[in-house]
């Protein structure tokens, strides 16, 4: 009866420990991934960034409701470039008449590509909408060719 025991808690104490290791692996999985490209990603919708600001700084809650968590995608005239030590670029979008802009800070893998661009180009570019704060924010952007 022992050995039996014995053999049936061996048995148990493997499976245990084989549970415990996939979630270990899956774990590791999980922390170490990389948000999704957003360059193979379809857009919600397609607008003018003076649009997307104008319904922004007009109707904000209802934007918020429509765009909020969504990729989007604007196109517009470059207004400015902001590259903050080759680690960060935030390209303004919009009429510098206007009040508010859409500010895009791209995604770190598209900074060499977005780097080409000048102020006064028009461009369009996809990214997640995460509010309004004086300007239209969007996040981990790419600019489409």
């Amino acid at each position: 009866m022992a050995f039996y025991f014995k053999k049936k808690l061996r048995y148990l104490l493997a499976v245990v420990l084989v549970i415990i290791g996939g979630l270990c692996i899956y774990a590791y999985k999980e922390f170490t991934r990389k948000p999704a490209d957003l360059s193979k990603s379809d857009a919600v919708e397609n607008l003018a960034a003076s649009d997307l600001s104008a319904l922004y700084s007009t109707y904000e809650d209802s934007a918020n409701k429509k765009y909020l968590g969504k990729i989007i995608q604007v196109t517009g005239v470059i207004t400015e470039i902001e590259n903050q030590q080759d680690t960060m670029l935030t390209i303004l979008l919009g009429d510098t008449l206007q009040l508010s802009r859409v500010n895009c800070l791209i995604d770190k893998k598209h900074i060499a590509a977005a780097k080409n661009n000048i102020k006064g180009d028009v461009v369009k570019i996809k990214g997640i909408c995460t509010g309004y704060l004086m300007d239209v924010e969007l996040n981990r952007c790419v600019i489409v060719k």
